[in-house]
């Protein structure tokens, strides 16, 4: 079995890095729409598997029978929009987007008046987020290749075989990305209002949070995605024990806090959801 998987793995990287990636893409189309049983037309952009249905398009590192934009909406709305729906107009700011597993919901519920920055410190995942935006024609989103954190200035996260649970590290063994703080992102990008904002990157929300003084009074509504959870499993880390105290900087620059705490999935129970009351005032 190893041995199978080893060819395979070897077939699979040679025809990616190969003029035979049109074949491997429909080979890839041709099994995923078999198991989907649909029509899933699947191609290589910049490296990146764009696989297209009829009512738009989703990336990935590789050929991923498992995507589907239905889903992708579902869960986005079931993770984010516990309290606040964002509406036409909005601006929504995604940090921590990953391959842009949320955008599509961000993008359809915003519409073209609206406005999304999509931001992701892996290069390889925020390849696919910016791939996604390209192919689908979103022009009112904005993908932004970065880490947010308490600085402005390159910074170092590491490199794991899942790039989803990348992170800072102090370590010079890893990826140099630039950084900034989020005050000086949404200034570089002309924005001085947030609808709602959705933080999930591994740890690092109260390094972000410092970073956030001068925009967080004009955050109207947040959803930050604390990883307790995963502190409390064996082998697991304090450094990913945040909950409290980013509940407590939020609650001590005046926003309300909504818990999912009776959700029986620890990472929405880990979720911090904040309601900005000078907004409800």
């Amino acid at each position: 079995m190893l041995l199978f998987q080893r060819g395979k793995s070897a077939v699979r990287r040679l025809l990616l890095h190969s003029r035979l990636a049109w074949l491997y893409g429909m080979c890839g189309t041709v099994y995923v729409s078999l198991r989907q049983r649909k029509v899933i037309r699947i191609y290589s952009k910049q490296g990146i598997w764009v696989h297209r249905f009829r009512d738009g398009a989703l990336t990935d590192r590789h050929v991923n029978h498992r995507l589907s934009l239905q889903r992708y909406l579902h869960d986005a709305r079931d993770y984010w929009s516990w309290v606040y729906t964002p509406r036409h107009g909005d601006i929504v700011v995604d940090i921590g987007a990953g391959k842009g597993e949320d955008v599509p919901y961000f993008a359809c519920a915003v519409g073209p008046s609206g406005r999304v920055l999509a931001v992701e410190a892996h290069p390889a995942t925020f390849q696919c987020a910016a791939v996604l935006c390209r192919e689908n024609g979103w022009t009112h989103v904005t993908p932004i290749h970065a880490a947010v954190c308490d600085r402005t200035g390159d910074v170092i996260i590491d490199n794991p075989a899942s790039d989803i649970m990348s992170r800072l590290t102090a370590s010079n063994d890893g990826l140099r990305i630039p950084g900034y703080t989020l005050d000086r992102l949404l200034e570089n990008h002309a924005i001085k209002r947030i609808d709602f904002l959705k933080m999930n990157i591994e740890g690092a929300e109260r390094d972000a949070l410092r970073g956030m003084e001068q925009c967080l009074p004009n955050i109207r509504r947040l959803c930050i995605s604390c990883h307790d959870f995963l502190a409390d499993r064996p082998h697991g880390s304090d450094a990913l024990r945040t909950k409290y105290e980013v509940s407590t900087f939020l609650r001590d620059r005046g926003f309300r806090i909504v818990s999912r705490d009776a959700d029986p999935r620890p990472y929405i129970r880990d979720q911090v959801n904040a309601i900005n009351e000078r907004f409800d005032s």
